[in-house]
């Protein structure tokens, strides 16, 4: 058999280059944080003195994108996220949690997360989710994705056994900002999970199913070799 091990190699370094490298080229896609408005908050005021509930409570990210997993709690509620920024992806969980209010003249749970970023190339996308509670006047649990005053997805929980949402598309260069939110006033729990991912450009996996590909037929030469 002519050739050997070596001179295939050799084709093989030249194959995968020239899949990498012929491929069309473009930017990176990916999200760029613009503003962070995550917030938690938790109140509560009784109908009579001492009103033991204190002073509202609060939290914000140590600094803006930074991961943010805490919670807030007040006499009778509380309120928590686990949310994180990357440039492919954007994710959180949100609960409140409302206890009796038989003593109470008023309380409130809340967990925002408010991200706004640009895209400065087409983006395709996927968002993924579920949430337990409801929306009414005395609560919210919503999640929306829009580009200025355009939505582009919305959701509205309703569901006290779990209500899934899902969602795909491409991203245009522009600004957008994803929202997702918790209020409570009554006695109740609420939870939202969401995912918004930046589906790897098609280039990507072009190069790394030929790199398989090419590592396959690899192994079958040298095979074919050591028989010879």
């Amino acid at each position: 058999m002519l050739g050997g091990p070596g001179r295939h190699q050799s084709w093989l370094i030249a194959s995968f280059a020239l899949l990498l490298f012929g491929a069309p080229r473009s930017a990176s896609a990916t999200f760029i944080g613009v503003d962070d408005g995550r917030l938690l908050e938790a109140s509560c005021t009784t109908f009579n003195p001492p009103n033991y509930c204190g002073d509202p409570v609060s939290a914000t990210p140590s600094a803006p994108f930074a991961p943010f997993d805490l919670r807030v709690a007040s006499a009778v509620g509380q309120a928590s996220q686990n949310s994180s920024i990357s440039p492919n992806q954007l994710s959180g969980t949100l609960r409140v949690l409302m206890g009796d209010l038989s003593s109470m003249r008023q309380a409130s749970a809340h967990s925002l997360f408010s991200i706004t970023f640009d895209v400065d190339v087409a983006t395709p996308f996927s968002l993924t989710g579920s949430g337990i509670g409801g929306n009414n006047f005395n609560r919210i649990n919503s999640l929306s994705l829009a580009q200025g005053t355009t939505s582009i997805f919305s959701v509205a929980i309703g569901s006290s056994f779990g209500e899934p949402f899902a969602t795909s598309g491409e991203l245009t260069p522009g600004r957008y900002t994803l929202r997702a939110e918790l209020l409570e006033y009554l006695p109740t729990y609420q939870e939202l999970d969401f995912q918004l991912q930046a589906v790897p450009e098609p280039r990507t996996a072009l190069c790394f199913g030929a790199g398989l590909a090419l590592l396959g037929l690899g192994a079958r030469w040298r095979r074919g070799f050591a028989r010879c």
